[in-house]
Order: structure tokens, then sequence, then C-alpha cells
């Protein structure tokens, strides 16, 4: 091999035939490679080499070498291929296994199990031999006896309709049997399509597919907290029937849990006319700050046609979020301070003629004062805390079309509340006075003007 860069030529003029091979060995002995690894040539016969005038050895140990390399790379891949075949394999057979062949053997087990009960009932016959010419036959002991055969058609069916015919207490207790079971099932899915109203639809799911018991315990977990009752609910309901004011109560938990499950949030219980319910539990989801604040303004949208007014809190914080209660009853709740003060912010509103208070902790959100009508109410020191908490009303979403005037007399009252706290009362109070003007005026806020006022002058 030219490439080799080495080889050992002997010419036969100083040397004998012998010597010239001899000398050929040596030089072959000399490079300490294998004899494949070198190629002798001999002239001019190179396949028998008898008789040569030249002999030459050429060290081709690289190409040899490399090409061991190759076929063993190549060899290599070839297994690890096959390797990785036969898991993909195994692994889908598995699944086939477990998603195809355990439900046909539980098939064939209720199978069986039907058949084990038709052998029980046809062992009920007490078929016996007798006596024909030219044959043996076969006669049920509970036949009228006769001359017909064995080999006559459907004997063996008519022997079984006497039997059935004779016997209706199998007939009637294996009707019995199928009649309870379908029963059975029916309130089975009654139930659990009544189970599921009572609990989260996600929570019941989880249950279902981890084929576990629910059982008592909680997590500590960021939620959003939304409580929303009906303002002056007993006035609403005075001079009604118990009938109709249970189906404007109806109408109206309707009408906000279905805006609850608009933004994805999970309704946990109903408390008089007061609702509760939570964002980002029992499933995680993204923006669960900004969902509770769109579902407490879709809330009051839709419940405002029903002639009645809603009033919401909502607040962001670390509860305990779980099943509590005892070990015979549970249900799924959240537990904690942040869950009171939500429902502080939602009482609040009557002292402040509002219609939904937030807290800064749920308005820290990026973007937030750029997607809703929000104006500062104050820093309240609620029951049972001793730090004060910044609280904002939240008007509306400024994404649809809304009246200049009312999102100028928003920033407005936001500026006041700011000179406010820099003690520039008379500043404060003018620009109270014009935001309050332009609220009461606003054809779209005639409701949240009178709250205005009441929320500007406070």
């Amino acid at each position: 091999s030219s490439s080799s860069g080495r080889c050992c030529e002997v010419l036969s003029d100083q040397m004998s035939e012998q010597e010239v091979l001899e000398q050929a060995e040596a030089a072959i002995d000399a490079t300490g490679l294998q004899e494949h690894e070198l190629e002798l040539i001999c002239w001019p016969d190179y396949i028998a080499c008898e008789a040569p005038d030249s002999v030459a050895v050429f060290d081709k140990h690289r190409s040899v070498r490399r090409d061991a390399r190759f076929s063993a790379m190549y060899t290599l891949i070839v297994v690890a291929c096959m390797v990785a075949f036969a898991a993909f394999f195994t692994t889908q057979l598995n699944r086939v296994n477990q998603d195809v062949l355990h439900p046909l053997w539980n098939i064939l087990d209720d199978v069986a199990s039907l058949r084990s009960l038709e052998v029980v009932r046809m062992a009920r016959f007490d078929f016996q031999p007798r006596a024909r010419s030219g044959a043996s036959g076969w006669q049920s002991a509970g036949s009228k006896g006769g001359t017909s055969s064995w080999f006559e058609p459907c004997g063996a069916v008519k022997a079984l309709k006497d039997h059935f015919k004779d016997d209706d207490s199998v007939q009637i207790e294996d009707a019995m049997e199928l009649k309870e079971l379908r029963k059975s099932l029916a309130r089975m899915r009654s139930a659990l399509r009544s189970w599921a109203k009572y609990v989260p639809h996600y929570l019941l799911k989880s249950l279902y597919q981890a084929g576990v018991e629910a059982r008592l315990g909680v997590r500590q977990h960021p939620v959003s907290v939304l409580f929303c009752d009906v303002e002056d609910f007993e006035a609403c309901c005075k001079g009604l029937s118990p009938r109709a004011a249970l189906e404007l109560l109806g109408a109206v938990h309707g009408e906000v849990a279905d805006a609850i499950a608009s933004f994805g949030g999970t309704f946990l219980e109903f408390v008089g006319d007061e609702v509760l319910a939570v964002f980002n539990a029992p499933a995680e989801m993204n923006h669960y700050e900004r969902s509770a604040v769109g579902a407490a303004v879709e809330a009051i949208e839709r419940t405002r046609g029903l002639g009645v007014r809603v009033r919401c809190g909502v607040h962001s914080a670390e509860v305990l979020v779980g099943n509590i209660g005892s070990p015979s009853r549970i249900k799924y709740g959240v537990l904690g301070d942040g869950v009171n003060l939500a429902a502080r912010l939602k009482s609040l509103n009557s002292q402040y003629n509002t219609h939904c208070l937030v807290s800064d902790h749920n308005l820290r959100f990026e973007g937030a004062h750029e997607a809703f009508l929000a104006r500062p109410i104050g820093k309240l020191v609620l029951k049972g805390r001793s730090e004060p908490t910044k609280v904002w009303e939240v008007l509306g979403q400024r994404l649809p079309a809304v009246d200049p005037e009312v999102s100028e007399a928003v920033d407005k009252h936001t500026r006041a509340f700011h000179l406010y706290l820099e003690r520039r009362f008379a500043e404060a109070a003018r620009l109270l006075r014009e935001a309050h003007a332009t609220l009461a005026s606003a054809p779209k806020r005639s409701e949240s003007g009178e709250s205005g006022g009441g929320g500007g002058e406070s």
C-alpha cells in the first residue's frame, strides 16, 4: 500500500531465491505486526511466489485496523438499534396487553360466569338412557315418554323448552336478578351525576382516575378567593312567595356560577345568598388573579339584568386548600386568613356603597390597571389584622368601549388619593369633586356614580 509509508524490497542479483525469501521473512518479523497486516508480493509469480526475481513486503496495518474499527462501530450501531427496537416493542406490547387483552379477559370471565349459570340450570335436567331398537337413545326424566328418538330434530331443544315451561321459578329468578342489576346501574349513574353537582368536577375526575378514596388533607397553595352575595337580599325577596324567592336566588346563583366557570374558577359552596369560589385550585391555572377579578366583574354584569345587585370581594393569598371535615364527612374547601379577608372586603361594599372591592395583593399582576378600571378606596385596617390593606374598587374592564370621561374620572380619583396621602387636601378635594361629578353623570355608570360619590367623599 502506497499510503503505508513502509516497504522492504530485496533484489535477486546478489542473493539466491532462498535467501530472498528468508530476507523477506526477516523483514516481516522485524515489523512486529501480524501477518494479515502485511502483504508479500513476488515477481514475476506474485501468487505462488515460486522462483521469484524480487520480493516486496508492504505494511497495510493502518487500512486493516481502520476497516476493523468501522466494522466494530457498525456492529455496535446495529446491536443498539436492535435493543431499542426490542424495548419499544416490549413497551407497546405491554400497552396492548393492558388496553386490549385485559378487557378481553374480563369479558371472557363474564362469559364463563354466564356459561356456569347455564350449566347449573342444565344440571337440573335428569337425562336418562332408554332402550331403542337399533340404537341407544336418551329420554328426559321430565318428559312424558313416547317414541321420539335422540336423533329427532330439535329433540333437545324441545326438552329444554319443556323444562323451562315447567320450571317458571328459574326464569322469574333470573329475570329479577337482571332487573335488579339494571336498576343498580341506573342508581349508580344517577348518584355519580348528583355527586358531580356537590363537588368540583376536576376533583371528581381526579379521584376517579386515581382510583383512591378521598381522605382528609390540605396543602399550602396560592389562590385568589372570591366572595359574592346579593345586596339587600331580604328586601329583594319581600313580598315574594317562597317558590318565587327560591327561583330568584337560583337564577342569581346560576349567573354567578356561569361567570366563575367562564374564567376557569372553582365554585365551592353556597351559604344562603353568598357564593364562595377559588381560582388556581384544585387545578392550577395561569393569571389566576386576573381571572378572579374578571369573574367578579362578569358576575356583576350578568346579574344586573335580574334586577338585583351583587357585591364581590376578591383577595389573593396563600391559604390551606384540600379536603377538610371529619373522617366520616369531608368537603373540598379553603382555610386561612386570606379567606377571611376576602369575606370582609365583600362586607365592606355596604359601608362604601360599592360593588366590587379588591385587595392590592390581587391587583399586582402585570397590566392590572390597563385591563381594569380601578380606583383606590383607602388603606384599611380590617378586623383581625394589625397591618393596613390597600383596597381598590374595580368599576369594570377597560378593553370594551368605555366612555373616555369615565376613564379620566377614575384617573383623577387615583391622583386625588395620592394627593390625600401627601396631605395636599385642597387639591385632592377638588379632583374628588370633579371625579364624582363625572361618574354621577355618566349614563353607563348611573348606579356606580352614586357609589362613586360615597367612595370619593370617604
